[in-house]
């Protein structure tokens, strides 16, 4: 696997401040320059308990992988700064369930907001310090561009070099495109929301059938038995992390897209000043980064293009609007929201549910990478116009598409595609499109604009 390091200047620190009748814990830019007087987000949080608990759960899924028989991995939570809030999100390392929480502007207090992203480094020391917060101690978070050393009131750790895995990158824009098109089905109040975390069901092998959102008096519960019209829950045991926060909880909304069958499900919990989702994958043993719904935008290298002259219009807003970013850049609105797809695939904005919006994030890294990263993207490039023979159709195209011995029959009608090939006849479309469909939709497009 390949990884993006993402390497900073300098480190950061998380202080205990003695001089005060409580406990301080505050992450701040280390010495470095004047690097202490610049943070992007520097501020108090009004629940410390609340936000620290938040803290933990990202981190928490970070570390736990709930498929792949692997080690976890201490994976570094992304924070993003802008528009009065600070996100805080991570994956699981398989990569399966997506986990973000917004400490939103009334959980703040006395804040400085200024924008940008960087990785925290939540080792076992700064857990231990946020697990010993209660409302008792005050909380200031500062944050900058830098990667992170701790210091506590008892302890040092110093953060090791920051390797972001291309399977975060490109389950950042797969999770958010996900989350497309998904409606709330369900809300609880909180009693229900703390019965229906409760009983969740153990884990079980990554073959088990999916569970359904059965309605109950005031409530939801968990069943294997089919529910028409119910949300599909493949492994709930992975909502677990959700569990300590349940204490907290005003409200549990269920997210899901309105088709029939396993698909992506996203649960919300509401607390005071601050929001958590967990975005679930279809299946346990399918992680986000391999999902493929990018993949047509990213093999476009003019979209590639284009998606990175639009990126400098991105403002920290809570909410990108589409429609103000169309018109300075000059394009249809729904060119602009294949473009946001491009800088999804790169890690560059994400998807906010409450407000069916997109947001900005900023992650250092060389984007034109990470297109070369996608496997059928690549080697669908690799294809030349001597390995395709296209051959007009009734509304549409017959495409032969050689991969080495044999020729895969490619069928293109609009937006719809299918293939002959052996992944494309397992997945059909639930995967994204396969290469032989990349390659043939990028040779009727050089067709199309130079028909000679």
């Amino acid at each position: 696997m390949t990884d993006v390091v993402m390497a900073y200047d300098r480190s950061s620190r998380l202080v205990a401040d003695s001089s005060n009748s409580g406990h301080i814990l505050e992450l701040v830019p280390a010495a470095g320059g004047d690097a202490i007087d610049r943070p992007f987000f520097a501020g108090w949080v009004t629940r410390p308990k609340i936000v620290a608990q938040l803290l933990l759960a990202v981190a928490a899924v970070a570390r736990s992988t709930y498929f792949r028989p692997i080690t976890s991995q201490l994976l570094d939570p992304i924070l993003t700064s802008g528009d009065g809030r600070l996100r805080i999100e991570s994956f699981s390392s398989c990569c399966g369930v997506y986990a973000r929480a917004d400490v939103l502007p009334d959980g703040l207090e006395n804040v400085t907001v200024g924008s940008g992203t960087t990785n925290v480094d939540f080792n076992q020391d700064v857990r231990d310090a946020l697990s010993r917060i209660d409302d008792r101690v005050e909380l200031r978070l500062s944050i900058g561009d830098e990667g992170l050393h701790v210091v506590t009131r008892g302890s040092t750790a110093f953060e090791r070099r920051v390797k972001l895995p291309t399977r975060w990158i490109k389950g950042l824009g797969e999770a958010a495109l996900a989350q497309l098109g998904m409606r709330p089905v369900a809300t609880l109040d909180a009693p229900n929301a703390r019965r229906l975390l409760a009983e969740l069901p153990p884990a079980g092998g990554a073959s088990a059938p999916p569970y359904t959102l059965a309605r109950r008096e005031r409530g939801l519960r968990f069943q294997q038995s089919a529910v028409a019209a119910a949300a599909v829950v493949a492994g709930p045991y992975r909502l677990r992390e959700l569990v300590p926060l349940a204490a907290y909880a005003t409200s549990l909304t269920v997210w899901a897209r309105p088709e029939h069958g396993v698909r992506p499900c996203a649960f919300q919990v509401d607390l005071p000043g601050a929001r958590m989702w967990l975005v679930l994958s279809p299946d346990v043993a399918r992680g986000f980064s391999g999902e493929g719904a990018a993949l047509e935008a990213m093999s476009d290298p003019s979209a590639v293009d284009r998606a990175a002259q639009l990126r400098p219009l991105l403002d920290w807003s809570a909410k990108l609007d589409e429609t103000s970013l169309a018109q300075r850049a000059g394009v249809p609105v729904a060119r602009v929201r294949a473009l946001l797809a491009v800088l999804g695939g790169q890690g560059l904005v994400g998807r906010d549910l409450a407000g069916d919006a997109w947001f900005r994030r900023d992650l250092p890294f060389v984007a034109d990478r990470v297109a070369k990263l996608q496997p059928r993207v690549r080697k669908a490039a690799q294809m030349g116009d001597a390995d395709l023979v296209v051959k007009p159709i009734d509304g549409g195209h017959e495409v032969f598409v050689r991969s080495g011995e044999i020729a895969h029959r490619v069928v293109v009608h609009g937006e719809a595609a299918r293939c002959t090939c052996q992944w494309s006849v397992r997945h059909s479309a639930s995967r994204g499109p396969c290469r032989h469909i990349l390659a043939a939709r990028q040779f009727l497009a050089r067709q199309a604009q130079d028909p000679a």
